[in-house]
């Protein structure tokens, strides 16, 4: 996956002119039934402004697609990240069903918009509470 497939799947994307890719490869699975999604590929910046324009595009869109396939762009966490922030599901699904707007901050943090304000948690419990004492 290099630069021209980017530019034509996230377009409009602005990158550097030494915009580079690192490494690239798929996730070794065994092999997959016709009609399967495709296996996770993983793609590796090497400019970190690039690879946060390439996360912000892909966040603007709302259906990425590439030769008719559909596509998703995620950043890599480690495993223990991922499991803290997988934490917070629940209370991503409870504020979805409110209308809230929310966001995962770096590494673990929870960003909830209410009207005017804005509200973070570090943990699932303090955003349980606050949300219960909004009403």
């Amino acid at each position: 996956m290099g630069l021209p497939i980017i530019k034509q799947t996230l377009a409009p994307i602005t990158l550097s002119d030494n915009f580079a890719v690192e490494r690239a490869h798929r996730i070794p699975t065994k092999p997959l039934p016709p009609g399967a999604p495709p296996r996770p590929f993983i793609l590796n910046v090497l400019n970190y402004r690039d690879h946060d324009a390439v996360l912000a595009s892909a966040r603007r869109l709302n259906e990425i697609r590439f030769e008719n396939t559909m596509i998703s762009f995620y950043p890599d966490f480690s495993s223990e990240v991922q499991k803290q922030r997988r934490q917070f599901t629940a209370m991503r699904a409870h504020l979805r069903e409110k209308g809230l707007a929310y966001a995962m901050l770096y590494p673990v943090r929870l960003r909830v918009q209410d009207g005017e304000s804005v509200r973070v948690f570090s943990t699932p419990e303090e955003a349980s509470d606050w949300l219960d004492r909004r009403g």
